[in-house]
């Protein structure tokens, strides 16, 4: 069965609105970890086959993002690089939902990109491995515990990916929806 050409616009469309979202709340990161002296190494975008444009990485489920951080910040600078993401994506979002205020052409657009950036924010702020705000909130957690080795940061990291799906199967369910 083919494909029909409004699908394809309609799918490119959204894959665009998500990859250039979560490019948005990436170049905060990097703009705060430049700022504070660190080097923004490259960016990855999504999950499976991609392609590298530069520095960043687009691939073709674009649903989670990151970036690396050359250099070894620690203490605030690396809850200050956590937090320029989330904060990115509020301003952007923000800036969005104050352009769609007016009625217009792009009024339904510019509010649902914005509040997709307000939420992609919001919900970076969780304080669950690996989100930006256990990575805020991390420094202060181990500053008397010593940092975690690289096998218990995988497991942290996996058992928040577990809660966060966990988590949405509930929601889902209790809406009715699941």
């Amino acid at each position: 069965m083919p494909i029909s050409i409004d699908l394809l616009i309609l799918l490119t469309a959204t894959w665009a609105v998500f990859a250039s979202s979560f490019l948005a709340h990436e170049l905060g990161h990097a703009w705060a970890a430049r700022w504070l002296g660190c080097r923004p190494g490259d960016i990855e975008i999504g999950f499976g086959p991609g392609i590298k444009l530069g520095n960043v990485t687009f691939r073709v489920i674009p649903l989670q993002a990151s970036i690396q951080t050359l250099g070894d910040p620690s203490g605030w600078r690396v809850s200050a690089i956590a937090l320029a993401g989330p904060a990115a994506s509020m301003l952007l979002g923000s800036i969005l939902l104050l352009l769609g205020a007016a009625p217009g052409l792009f009024h339904g657009l510019l509010q649902g990109i914005g509040g997709l950036n307000v939420a992609i924010g919001l919900f970076n702020l969780l304080p669950v491995p690996p989100l930006d705000g256990w990575r805020a909130i991390e420094p202060l957690v181990f500053c008397r515990l010593g940092k975690p080795n690289q096998q218990q940061q995988i497991f942290m990291h996996k058992a928040g990916f577990a809660f966060l799906g966990a988590s949405g199967i509930i929601y889902l369910a209790l809406r009715g929806i699941g």
